[in-house]
């Protein structure tokens, strides 16, 4: 079993982060609301398999395994 450091930001996070984007932008560009990322960072939900393949286009240095396993 691994565990993740609670203060450890997700792969999602990360690549906003790298980006310099707020919240707001990032959820611009990926066509969601702000709180279904929101969510999806924080790992309190999973992206839906077309959400996971249009993240996976504004940020293709993320794998279909972070995104789903980084709960």
């Amino acid at each position: 079993m691994t565990f993740k450091r609670v203060d450890e930001p997700s792969p999602l996070r990360r690549a906003r982060y790298r980006r310099s984007w707020p919240l707001a932008k990032a959820s611009e560009v990926i066509g969601v609301d702000i709180s279904s990322l929101s969510r999806w960072e924080r790992g309190v939900q999973s992206p839906t398999a077309l959400m996971c393949l249009k993240i996976l286009l504004v940020y293709p240095e993320l794998t279909l395994v972070e995104l789903v396993d980084a709960e």
